[in-house]
Order: C-alpha cells, then sequence, then structure tokens
C-alpha cells in the first residue's frame, strides 16, 4: 500500500504547496487503489512511476475486477445449479476424496 500512498500524496502536495508543483512518485507493484479519473491525471502530470512484474497479482487487483470476479462466480454457480436441475442429478456424483464416504477404523 506504500505505494498509494505514494501517489496519494503526490496529488495533494501538486495542488496544495507551490514548492511541489514538480513532485514525482516513484513505486514498486502499486495496488490499483485510485479512481480512473485520478489515475488519468497521474499519467497526464507523469507524478507517478510504477514498475510491476508481470506475475504480482497486487497491482490488477481493484474493485471492479472484484465484482468480475463475484458476477463471473455467481453465474458459474447459477449455470452449475440449471444443468444439475436438466439432467436430474442433485450432486456431481463422485465424493471430493477417493474413499471418503467409506468409514475407516485405525
Amino acid at each position: 500500500m506504500g505505494g498509494a500512498i505514494a501517489a496519494l500524496t503526490v496529488l495533494r502536495l501538486r495542488s496544495e504547496a507551490p514548492w511541489a508543483h514538480e513532485a514525482v512518485a516513484y513505486s514498486i507493484g502499486t495496488p490499483g487503489a485510485l479512481s480512473l479519473n485520478l489515475g488519468r491525471r497521474l499519467a497526464e502530470e507523469r507524478a507517478a512511476y510504477t514498475v510491476v512484474n508481470g506475475s504480482d497479482w497486487l497491482p490488477r487487483t481493484s474493485l471492479p475486477a472484484a465484482r468480475e470476479l463475484v458476477d463471473d462466480l455467481v453465474g458459474l454457480g447459477t449455470l452449475r445449479s440449471l444443468l444439475r436441475g436438466a439432467s436430474g442429478k442433485p450432486s456431481a456424483g463422485r465424493p471430493l476424496l477417493e474413499g471418503a464416504d467409506v468409514e475407516q477404523l485405525p
């Protein structure tokens, strides 16, 4: 979260402190914590630079991405329920673990 705080600080300093009108923030793996408008403003003013590893999940995480994930999961659950109802099977028909339905004594 340090990169997001740095970006917000640069925005505020640039708008309120005359001595900081050319302030710039540098960060690594900054999470998506700003609105689209603030992000565009940072880009236009060249006020923040961030480096992101291609495998890093945090910079790609945002509220819209979380909402899309929840919508996809709900849609998947609804689709599975419809398919199960159409096929007449209440469940997938096999236990999660082999032998889980058999009692095992020590």
